[in-house]
Formats: structure tokens, C-alpha cells, sequence
């Protein structure tokens, strides 16, 4: 069976387009009943089997002042359903759907997920608003354009928290909040003041998890790019401390992405130092 029947989508795809570009505050769409129901049968327990794994689970901790996140690396220990779900968004085809609907042309997908992958958020996890790096790691000529988010949260309720939130270019007001329901597909275009983020404390059920999966697609420039790393914002309603904590990182962060640049390194080698200090 196929992941996808692209064609469903392809038959509104100009009135979809215009919706992407109007969205406020920025270019996005929401897109539900993404992938064929029947495919995606257990996913959620597969998926929750592998987060909860005692010993050598394939998600990771990326813990910071300003996130708290599990993710895979590369293609690592991924079941065959998770690889073919990732390949289907990668597919010639579907690249070819993508820079129709978001009017961005030649984009080209990180096959490799040395950027993306699958995330989840257990309980107290979060990510602070931020606007995405905007470059590749490896690929200096790469420049990030589209982010795909797709959930696979087959007992989702909104108490739970994890909603998506997009706000102004200021940080100041947020303009519109986005579930993180089952089959449900976001698409949004990358650029600065794309301010977004989970800042709300995940509550899933213990053994449970927000589950994700985060892809973003770039486009190859002419010449090589100049460094834009990941920023972070506070809100306005955050206190004066939070605020201080939340843009103190943003500069370590910078000469994090410095280093990657520098000696073109992927965030296996973090995990690995990670875990040898861990033991």
C-alpha cells in the first residue's frame, strides 16, 4: 500500500497554494488525513516501544536552556515504516508537490537527516519560540527554505499541550496556534521573524510522548552562505529571568553552529560525548 495518494492533493493544489501564502502570520498550511489511514495502522505503538526502550533507544536527549527535546540521528535504528514514511516525503514526486504549493523552486531534501528527523517531547519537554538556522551544516551553499512538521499523536488532547505556535516578527503577539493531531501535516516557509515554538510545558500521560516528524528542505545558492543560526525569543509575559536565560544561550549557540560549520560535524559526535560523560 501507498504511503500517499499525492493526486487528492494535487486536485487542490492552486486553492491550497493561495492558502499558504495568505496564512497569518506567515506562509503556512495545515493539511489533515495526510498519509493513507490504513499504512499508518500502529505507528503511535511503534513508536512509543522505541521511546521507551530501556537500553540503546534510538532517541536521543537534546537538552538546552532553551529546549527540551528527544530526537534520532541520521537513520539510525529507524524501523522500515519510518524509513519509508521519510523517503516518501523525500520523493521526487513529492519535492515536486512541495515547490508547487509554496511557489519554491529546485528544493532539494537532506536525505541524509544530518538535519531532522524524529522528535518527541516527554513530559516537561518544550522548545522555546525561535526562528530556525537557516543554512545546512555541511552544505554551505544550502539555504533552508521550507520546514515540514508531521504528527503521528494518535491519542492527542489539547490538555496535553504541544500546540505549534506562530507569532509576529517581534515576539510580541502570537498570531495563530496549531495541534499537534495524528496524520496531520504543517508546512511553512523559513525566513526571518518566522518566530515559532512549543514554549508550553508538554503534559503527555507518563510513558507517553509528543511524536514528530521534522524534515525542512533547502535550496541549493550559487555562491556559499554566510553562518544564520537558530534564535531564540522570549515572550512577554515570561519573566525578567526567564527572558535574561533565554537570550543568554543564543550566543553559545552560535559558537556551537561555528563549530559544526568549521569542522563539518553532525550531532552524533554531541551525543556520543554526551554519553560518555553520562556513564
Amino acid at each position: 500500500m501507498a504511503a500517499i495518494d499525492l493526486n487528492t492533493f494535487k486536485e487542490k493544489l492552486e486553492k491550497d497554494s493561495k492558502s499558504f501564502l495568505s496564512f497569518d502570520p506567515y506562509p503556512c498550511i495545515v493539511l489533515d488525513n495526510f498519509l493513507n489511514k490504513e499504512y499508518l495502522e500502529g505507528i503511535g505503538d511503534e513508536l512509543r516501544a522505541l521511546v521507551n526502550k530501556k537500553k540503546d533507544s534510538i532517541f536521543n536527549p537534546f537538552i538546552h536552556l532553551n529546549a527540551r527535546v528527544w530526537g534520532t540521528i541520521r537513520r539510525e535504528g529507524f524501523s522500515p515504516r519510518m524509513n519509508e514514511i521519510v523517503d516518501t516525503f523525500q520523493s521526487p514526486d513529492f519535492l515536486d508537490y512541495l515547490g508547487d504549493l509554496t511557489q519554491i523552486k529546485g528544493l532539494i531534501a537532506d536525505t541524509e537527516l544530518i538535519t531532522g528527523g524524529y522528535v518527541v517531547h516527554k513530559q516537561k519537554g518544550f522548545v522555546n519560540l525561535h526562528v530556525d538556522h537557516r543554512t545546512h551544516p555541511q552544505e554551505k551553499k544550502w539555504s533552508r527554505k521550507v520546514l515540514l512538521l508531521y504528527y503521528l499523536n494518535d491519542d492527542y488532547e489539547d490538555s496535553y499541550n504541544g500546540q505549534l505556535e506562530l507569532w509576529d516578527k517581534e515576539a510580541k503577539k502570537m498570531h495563530n496556534k496549531i495541534a499537534p493531531l495524528y496524520n496531520r501535516c504543517v508546512i511553512q516557509t523559513i525566513d526571518d521573524g518566522y518566530i515559532h515554538g512549543l514554549p508550553e510545558t508538554i503534559n503527555f500521560p507518563e510513558g507517553d510522548c509528543r511524536k514528530a516528524l521534522v524534515l525542512w528542505f533547502y535550496v541549493e545558492e550559487e555562491n556559499e552562505l554566510p553562518l544564520k543560526v537558530t534564535k531564540y525569543y522570549s515572550r512577554p509575559v515570561d519573566p525578567i529571568l526567564k527572558k535574561m536565560i533565554i537570550h543568554s544561550e543564543n550566543i553559545l549557540l552560535h559558537i556551537h553552529y561555528v563549530v559544526k560549520r568549521i569542522f563539518g560535524m553532525d550531532d552524533g559526535l554531541y551525543i556520543k560525548i554526551q554519553k560518555f560523560f553520562r556513564k
